[in-house]
């Protein structure tokens, strides 16, 4: 019985924790119906009843959901105390840090809230008097302060006398460890001091095992300086810290009130993309390689026979109530593994006849000697579905089995049915040495042959090597990399992608780039800035030099602070687009200047695992070192084809596929290792076995030598590693494990970090190494040396090996370890923190994956990275994530899922902020897929807001997109406010992003507004030059386009063909397709005007399926219409018509209407229907007269309406219109000021045709 007046309240569930005078349980309120803790006090002596009844009625008078609530309080039968509170579900601090370590803003946020809690007991005058980890319980709504046990009330309430040590040691402030009476809110300000600081160092500000050391160290108020313990922290919170700490209370904050504050204002400036180190570290256990024999059994079956049957197998069964279970594991092969449970299980067939049985072979985790897996998993599935006295048996294990055992399908399954003998063959002699090169003496020739016409021809190209795992691939690489190397005259970079983090945007470009400065990760940040600025100095000219060694720094991940004062920097890191152009262009001034110094060979390995941008760029590289004497060697998987369909076509990439090595190279390389007198059977099968793969003929070789005989040649090779691995000691074992969660390359440090032992390592890293299972590059200390595993699958399979749990805490160690190294690869952090189930901080690094997908322009990234951020509920970054997704779909031209995604992003933002700005700017730039009303609405609200003198680049721009849609629009006393507007702020001294944008502006009035092509063409120059100091692919892109197109319409056909390539070249290196297919419109237009129809044609339908396929909308009618003018050209007059139709069909915009309107005219009029001729001739010259039109298209509009008018007979209306079309013609030749400008315009065809007295 509990309580003497509420005896039947509560009901006593569960013991939790018992100390010398007290016990909890966990109790059921029968009044509440919900669970409590109920505390049961030994009462004694009046001390201990004061102390009670203190601790009730401090708790009774405070409601807050930072402190455990008071529930009810009595005595028992016996005269003892008890206490009700509300039951706390969670775990305490205390637990919580013992499994991994907090976040500086982690540290923050909780130490704040706990202050907020204590600072409603401080305002009552009560003093907790034991603030620790132990006694914060953390829930899902926050954490709870427990236990007011010593608490006390104002300074009269002195229970205790002097001398006695009341609180924690560790945790209890320099006058409670005195023994002092006078104690205040302020011993608990030190006490909370002493929980921000281990949260904040990792250690206790007092440590030690001896109570006396730590409480002579509290009264002195001796510890170490946080600045120490954890250098980098912001000055404002050690300020705080070492206040909370001081030994006179008189300095500390008055209660935890004022702590609160403090920390509430320091919050917001502390950094948010920290993670959590773990103390935690992998365990032991891991998966390993068994095979399981399951049987029911009956109570008649005698356990005895069973397990006498069992003993010369050398097995002991395990009972499982009504079944018995065999578990077969070891150092044996996979085929060996899964004889013995074939025959265990035929074994037991004799013995218990009537019982149906089951076999599987896959991995398990053995914890306290039970089975854990996805082989007993898959037994107990087999036996329930089994009928009857049969044997069934998994894929896998039969699979393994040899002939010896008849193994029968029906449809229910296979069944396992007997073994027959079979004789051993003669054994093998074992050498064990590595395969000597050989088979591929071909492909060896031909790669030098290349590299020799690189040399001597000064010229670039690209070698693809393709083929399956294992098939020897690498060894083609290091077999090369050898011989050049020996000559002397190459500088030879290796570089290889990883399968963590492959769409890590830059990865393989900045593992290049690494290569070439001669740069190692794991130096220190400042160090390799130096290096690159060495580098720089001595490689660069002085005008670049700055440029180049900052975006290389960025690029490399030794970024250069914000505050550093670099504008070109600052602008790029607001700006994904522009940062990708500047990294872009540092790239290649580095390729350029290291073969500047000789020839370059880069050897690039796993290519198929390689990140999007780096394809790009090498790409972009290599087309701009065309005649400079580099050799790429690209090594891959076949399914690189796949991950980047037409790789390095247009390079002129030579491929190379490997295929399977020859049997009598095979039977070469068998002997090479067994023996010129090695059984031919044996040698034979070996051949067979490995099916002309490398490495699989390498790993059973290994096996032979290991283990002579046929019978232990394994049949699956991962199998074969997983109990290659298994062979190894444990502590190798478990180092391998490790390094599998950084992926094929693995930082030893970082891999020690994962162990968490300070216990040598060298003599496992010696067995692995020793085995062949891992490479060691580097020497001295762990920082400056990495682990390579020879093979992927020997990764894969030690990755296998971990545990579930060691699995998703190893993820999370190592993206704890990155993070602390200085690692930006954003990617990489965030699938690592994602395998980890941290999805909160992996939400934080997929956003700047998304930035850094669209910096090297792999939209299809940025937009992944950005959904599986959402879908991790990103619910505090929701608007700036969303946006990465827009403006990637955007820039690759999918606009129909683009309206449905800014929209999201502008219902949340503010309209005229700059997260609002770059949605409308997104939208706008894709025109017709917008609706009309949507666009007005979006162009209403730029007009509307405000452009201050300080705008952002991203306001700028969305103020000049919207005046470009309203000029193409005809809309011109609309759009010119806006660029009065813009005109204000337009001053040298600006971010030349936005100067690129103003100019952009200017061109589009000069065309619409004025019809002036010559002003057009200066401004779109003017345009590029800004846009390419700013590295803005957007606008460099349409400044371009624009150089061609108003080349066009002054009649500048060369020059318009330069400009057009550009911009065709610059939007496929970033992969943006709305601009390729503009582009290649405006280049199809000037190979027809040129007279080159077949090129014109195949751009322009090029252009028209890349539209297709995005749903653009306005380059679906713009390359139409240019390609009815081709078909046109070539004489072809129905399908002109067909073509200019579907363009005015197509969403356009009325300008490019009007135009399209003239072209269908005279397809019409070729056709033979003059009527239709003259109806759109006059749509035309309607819309020309209302909108304008692009200054190309003036005087063909002109001469489609005067043809119509002349056939449809009508000379006099022919002639008036002859004269307005010459009087605007004179009008656009007039502002043409340079002679050869002016010559060229007035041969254009149709301005000839217009001009010509046979017209009048």
């Amino acid at each position: 019985m509990v309580a003497r007046e509420e005896h039947e309240r509560f009901e006593l569930r569960q013991h939790v924790t018992s100390t010398a005078m007290s016990e909890v349980w966990r109790a059921r309120d029968r009044v509440t119906g919900r669970d409590v803790a109920l505390k049961l006090i030994a009462v004694t002596t009046n001390a201990d009843r004061d102390r009670f009844v203190r601790e009730h009625v401090l708790l009774a008078g405070i409601t807050h959901p930072g402190i455990v609530g008071y529930v009810a309080h009595g005595t028992t039968e016996r005269g003892d105390a008890w206490l009700a509170m509300e039951w706390v579900e969670g775990e305490t601090l205390q637990a919580r840090l013992a499994q991994r370590e907090l976040t500086v803003i982690e540290s923050v946020r909780l130490v704040a809230a706990i202050a907020h809690a204590l600072g409603v007991a401080h305002a009552r005058g009560i003093v907790h008097r034991d603030v620790k980890p132990g006694n914060v319980m953390l829930t899902e709504h926050g954490p709870k302060l427990l236990d007011f046990g010593i608490a006390r009330h104002g300074l009269g309430d002195r229970v205790t006398a002097t001398g006695a040590l009341i609180g924690t040691p560790g945790y209890m402030a320099p006058e409670q460890a005195r023994g002092e009476l006078v104690i205040d809110a302020r011993a608990d300000v030190f006490a909370l001091g002493c929980v921000l600081y281990r949260c904040l160092a990792h250690r206790p500000a007092f440590p030690g095992d001896a109570i006396v050391n730590v409480l002579v160290d509290l009264a002195a108020g001796r510890y170490e300086p946080l600045d120490r313990v954890r250098p980098g922290l912001p000055g404002p919170l050690l300020a705080l810290v070492a206040r909370m700490l001081d030994r006179d209370p008189a300095r500390r904050p008055l209660d935890a009130r004022e702590v609160a504050a403090a920390l509430d204002a320091l919050e917001p400036a502390l950094p948010r993309h920290e993670l959590p180190l773990a103390t935690a570290v992998l365990g032991e256990d891991e998966q390993r390689l068994v095979s399981v024999v399951l049987a029911s059994i009956t109570r008649a079956a005698s356990r005895r026979a069973v397990v006498a049957a069992l003993r010369p197998l050398g097995v002991e069964p395990e009972w499982l109530s009504d079944h018995v279970l065999v578990t077969l594991r070891g150092t044996s092969t996979a085929t060996d593994l899964a004889a013995r449970a074939a025959r265990c299980a035929l074994v037991l067939q004799a013995v218990l006849p009537e019982s149906p049985i089951a076999i599987a072979t896959g991995r398990a985790v053995f914890a306290a000697s039970t089975l854990l897996g996805e082989a007993r998993d898959r037994a107990e599935a087999l036996l329930r579905d089994t009928r009857g006295a049969t044997v069934a048996i998994d894929d896998a294990t039969a699979g393994l089995l040899d002939a010896r055992f008849e193994v029968a399908k029906h449809e229910a399954g296979l069944e396992l049915r007997a073994m027959r003998d079979v004789a051993r063959p003669d054994e093998g002699r074992a050498l064990g040495t590595r395969l000597p090169f050989a088979g591929r003496e071909r492909e060896l020739a031909m790669i030098d042959a290349t590299l020799d016409e690189c040399i001597e021809a000064r010229v670039a190209r690209v070698v693809l090597v393709t083929g399956p795992p294992g098939v020897g691939k690498s060894r083609l690489a290091a077999e090369l990399v050898m011989r050049v190397e020996a000559r002397g005259d190459v500088a030879v970079v290796p570089a290889r992608a990883d399968s963590v983090g492959r769409r890590s945007a830059w990865q393989l470009a900045a593992r290049i780039a690494r290569r070439v400065l001669g740069i190692d990760a794991a130096q220190d940040v400042t160090a390799q800035r130096e290096r690159i600025a060495e580098w720089a100095a001595r490689a660069m000219p002085e005008p670049d030099r700055a440029r180049t060694a900052t975006f290389l720094a960025e690029l490399v991940g030794a970024r250069i602070p914000d505050d550093a004062g670099d504008a070109l920097l600052a602008a790029a890191r607001q700006d994904p687009m522009r940062m990708g152009d500047q990294l872009r262009r540092a790239f290649q001034d580095l390729l350029a200047a290291s073969c500047d110094r000789g020839p370059l060979m880069l050897v690039l390995e796993d290519l198929h695992w390689a990140d999007l941008p780096s394809i790009r760029l090498l790409d972009g590289a290599l087309r701009a070192l065309a005649e400079r004497p580099v050799l790429v060697l690209g090594l891959a998987r076949p399914e690189v084809h796949e991950q980047f369909p037409a790789l390095w076509a247009e390079r002129g990439a030579s491929q190379l596929r490997l295929g399977e090595l020859g049997r009598r190279t095979c039977e070469r390389l068998a002997r090479s290792v067994l023996g010129d007198d090695a059984p031919a059977a044996l040698v034979a099968r070996v051949v067979e076995r490995c099916a002309g793969n490398a490495l699989f003929l390498e790993e059973i070789l290994r096996r032979v030598a290991q283990q002579p005989g046929e019978d232990a040649l394994p049949e699956s090779v991962l199998a074969m590693l997983q109990v290659r691995l298994e062979s190894l000691s444990g502590p190798a074992r478990r180092l391998a494990r490790a390094a599998s969660v950084f992926g094929r390359d693995a930082p030893l440090a970082g891999v020690i970090a994962l162990l968490g032992t300070t216990d040598p390592i060298d003599d496992a890293l010696r067995e692995l190494v020793e085995h062949e299972v891992l490479e060691q590059r580097g020497t001295g200390f762990a920082r400056d040396r990495e682990l390579s595993f020879r093979h992927e699958l020997v990764r894969e399979a030690a990755y296998d090996m971990l545990t579930d749990e060691d699995r998703s805490l190893g993820h999370r160690l190592a993206a704890a370890w990155l993070e602390r190294s200085g690692a930006h690869d954003a990617t990489l952090l965030a699938e690592h923190l994602q395998r980890g189930s941290e999805p909160t901080l992996a939400i934080v690094w997929l956003e700047r994956a998304g930035e850094q997908a669209l910096e090297g322009g792999d939209f299809e990234g940025a937009v992944e990275h950005a959904r599986r951020a959402l879908a991790l509920g990103a619910a505090e970054r929701v608007g700036s994530i969303a946006m990465i997704e827009v403006e990637a779909l955007a820039w690759s031209g999918r606009f129909a899922e683009l309206h449905d995604a800014a929209r999201a992003v502008m219902s949340g933002a503010p309209p005229g902020s700059p997260l609002w700005s770059r949605a409308a700017s997104a939208l706008l730039f894709a025109g017709s897929a917008l609706p009309i009303a949507r666009a007005a609405e979006i162009i209403g609200q730029i007009i509307t807001a405000e452009l201050p003198d300080d705008a952002r680049s991203v306001q700028v721009r969305a103020h000049a997109i919207a005046a470009i849609v309203l000029y193409r629009a005809g809309q011109i006393a609309i759009a010119d406010p806006i660029l009065a507007r813009l005109a204000r702020i337009d001053d040298p001294e600006r971010d030349p992003g936005t100067l690129a944008w103003i100019e952009l502006v200017r061109v589009y009035r000069a065309r619409f507004g004025d019809g002036d092509p010559a002003a057009a063409r200066a401004h779109a120059e003017r345009a590029a030059r800004h846009a390419e100091r700013a590295g803005d692919a957007g606008a460099l892109g349409l400044a371009r386009i624009d150089v061609a197109y108003s080349s066009l319409g002054l009649g500048l056909v060369d020059e318009a063909l330069d400009a057009a390539r550009l911009a065709v070249d610059a939007g496929e290196t970033h992969g943006a397709g709305f601009l390729v297919a503009y582009a290649r419109g405006v280049l199809g237009l000037a190979l027809a005007r040129r007279g080159r129809l077949a090129e014109a044609r195949a751009e322009l339908e090029g252009c028209i399926v890349r539209a297709d396929a995005a749903g653009d909308g306005v380059n679906q009618g713009f390359a139409r219409n240019l390609l009815a003018t081709v078909a046109l050209a070539e004489g072809d007059a129905q399908r002109a018509r067909r073509l200019a139709d579907e363009a005015l069909a197509a969403p356009i915009p009325p300008t490019t209407r009007a135009y399209a309107a003239a072209t269908a005219s005279s397809a019409a009029l070729a056709c033979g229907d003059v009527d239709a001729a003259c109806n759109l001739a006059d749509d035309a010259w309607r819309s020309l007269a209302l909108t304008g039109a692009p200054e190309i298209a003036h005087g063909v509009i002109a001469r489609a309406r005067i043809t119509a008018l002349v056939a449809r007979g009508d000379h006099d209306a022919a002639r008036a219109a002859l004269t307005e079309a010459r009087a605007r013609l004179a009008t656009r030749a007039a502002r043409i000021d340079d002679p050869h400008w002016r010559a060229a315009f007035d041969a254009l065809p149709e301005h000839a045709w217009l001009s010509s007295d046979d017209v009048a």
